[in-house]
């Protein structure tokens, strides 16, 4: 099954053309840009069943209630998350400011959880390690070290201000926020380069209707502010400002 067959699968299921690639990369192990019945077989057991149990109204979302029940499971064992989570990681999740996830949510959750614990140590992610935890949350994008200096330095100044003493390590829930910016460029599937972002990419994203967020033309004006383009560390501080600014009005 290719990329194409395989978007047929999941035609109905409340996910962007970008998610749905998402899906298909963590499936198709071996690399070879198709999925057999046996790769397939084995996602379905690991991660569809249990998706399916916590979605109580079989329509493919999950509300606050529903992730919280997903939680429940131990789903996110190596990183330590409860219930009590819930709302917290909701808060990273709902990109299109609706108050639901899908199954690509769910399935980027799996993963962090699984990135943390191959690649951090104790309580805190290394900067030498982030590009490792990323690329496990992230199949198929390859992260560097200069993306995980400019991650790690987003991350310090949204908790600490520019001005705080500033460290080589990450804590869980940066890592999280982190890893969805990663996820979040996934299902834009925006080209950039040299950490530079123009402004049409944006714009053909929304265009093309292969973006996972209520951003629109005059969002993306504000943004970056009559330049063609910006460095990306400016505006995943922007959307990371926008987003949270969305789930509180």
């Amino acid at each position: 099954m290719n990329f194409m067959e395989f978007m047929k699968v999941f035609a109905n299921k409340k996910m962007i053309r970008g998610e749905i690639k998402y899906i298909f990369d963590t499936i198709d192990i071996d690399k070879d840009a198709k999925i057999s019945q046996e790769e397939f077989e084995d996602f379905h057991e690991i991660f569809l069943t249990p998706y399916e149990g916590c979605d109580s109204d079989a329509n493919y979302l999950l509300d606050e209630k529903g992730l919280g029940k997903c939680l429940e499971t131990g789903m996110l064992d190596h990183l330590g998350l409860k219930a009590d989570n819930t709302t917290q990681l909701f808060e990273i999740l709902d990109k299109k400011g609706v108050n639901t996830t899908n199954f690509a949510d769910y399935l980027f959750l799996r993963r962090v959880n699984i990135g943390w614990d191959k690649c951090a140590a104790g309580a805190d992610l290394a900067k030498s390690n982030i590009p490792c935890a990323l690329r496990v949350a992230v199949p198929g994008w390859i992260a560097s070290e200069t993306e995980a200096s400019m991650l790690l330095n987003v991350d310090q100044l949204l908790k600490n201000g520019r001005d705080q003493y500033k460290t080589s390590f990450m804590d869980m829930w940066g890592y999280i926020n982190s890893a969805h910016l990663y996820f979040f460029f996934y299902s834009f599937q925006v080209p950039y380069m040299d950490g530079v972002i123009t402004i049409n990419d944006m714009r053909r994203a929304i265009d093309t209707q292969i973006v996972a967020t209520n951003l629109n033309y005059y969002l993306i004006d504000i943004i970056f502010a009559g330049k063609e383009q910006i460095q990306l560390e400016h505006f995943v501080l922007a959307i990371w400002i926008f987003r949270k600014f969305q789930r509180h009005t």
